[in-house]
């Protein structure tokens, strides 16, 4: 019998194909799932409804901001709800700033943000402390140096038909001696102050047509289109996804951070596939600093979680150094590359 008693089956299986393809358009969702267009609007209507879906976002190639990846965790005193609220609206008015998660860990505070230098690093950090009240107690931070996503094949127990998802958001180390930090936007993805805009509109979660985007920007939707696709098509955009409250479906997100004695390119290339075949793995990083892999893990029971960390000792063995599992209690805010 199944447990996904949560989530019907219909709404499960969009869900399911639409995570990293959220582009494709409802008639081909129909046609590819064998459903009538019918059913499919209703299955939307009720995700809608029951706060399930709430958007969908583009995930964008690190590199088009012309800044470095960096996953960080912070713990603040005091951390309170009113230091919390404060520290909320600092976090969405700062542009570089992609996603943030309350964590259950001294670090109370998980996110991931582009920094233009280590300097800008620093400066951010004094900015949340002055704008939230509080102080950092401990923090540590880590380079993302490359940061898989993959589709979600955990929310129906109907054997999928078509091949998981898996998009590389970037690769830091693809072209040697290309860095992030110096690579400007005009150079390399031709982005213009429209693009600029749009970009900034879709790498949040959000309902509207590009139409209705246009229209917002004051420009012809088909001018919006073209621009759209042509980011796509440069790898400026590399996938869109929905947005999905994963409490609403008795889904926890955990984050693992991975510390090894040492690793190379067939570690990495072997902990790259357990995350691929893993259903419940969603992203997978490789990172420089204090951790030097993490995962993000989704599923309805803690023993999946269990079973993963089996997994990853098997693969690392003797060079497993450290192993931290960071449940995440909800977000503060979401943006392209969340993880």
């Amino acid at each position: 019998m199944s447990e996904h008693h949560i989530l019907p089956e219909l709404e499960a299986r969009i869900l399911q194909y639409g995570d990293l393809r959220a582009e494709v358009e409802r008639p081909e969702i129909a046609r590819h799932l064998k459903v009538t267009l019918h059913k499919v609007h209703h299955a939307f209507e009720r995700l809608f409804d029951r706060g399930i879906l709430y958007g969908r976002l583009a995930y964008l190639d690190c590199e088009t901001v012309s800044a470095t990846p960096y996953s960080v965790l912070v713990g603040l005193l005091p951390f309170n709800p009113i230091t919390q609220d404060k520290l909320r609206r600092f976090l969405n008015r700062s542009p570089e700033v992609c996603w943030v998660s309350q964590v259950l860990a001294g670090s109370q505070i998980s996110c991931q943000l582009f920094a233009k230098s280590p300097a800008s690093l620093r400066t951010f950090f004094e900015k949340m402390q002055s704008s939230s009240g509080t102080r950092i107690a401990e923090k540590e931070f880590a380079l993302r140096t490359t940061f898989w996503a993959f589709e979600k094949r955990y929310l129906t127990d109907r054997s999928c038909r078509w091949r998981r998802a898996a998009v590389l958001v970037w690769d830091l180390g693809r072209n040697e001696g290309d860095s992030a930090m110096h690579i400007s936007s005009s150079s390399r993805g031709g982005i213009d102050e429209l693009d600029g805009k749009l970009l900034s509109v879709i790498t949040r979660p959000h309902t509207e047509p590009l139409a209705a985007i246009a229209r917002s920007l004051g420009v012809p939707a088909q001018t919006l289109h073209r621009r759209a696709l042509r980011l796509r098509e440069r790898g400026v955009i590399k996938a869109y996804g929905y947005a999905v409250k994963l409490s609403a479906i008795g889904v926890r997100r955990y984050r693992i951070l991975i510390t090894t004695a040492g690793f190379d390119s067939v570690m990495s290339g072997k902990l790259a596939v357990l995350a691929r075949d893993n259903p419940h793995v969603v992203n997978f990083g490789i990172c420089l600093g204090n951790w030097d892999f993490e995962f993000a893990v989704e599923c309805r029971h803690e023993g999946v979680v269990a079973a993963f960390l089996n997994q990853l000792g098997e693969v690392l063995g003797p060079v497993l150094r450290t192993v931290r599992v960071l449940p995440v209690v909800g977000f503060m805010k979401v943006s392209s590359g969340e993880g």
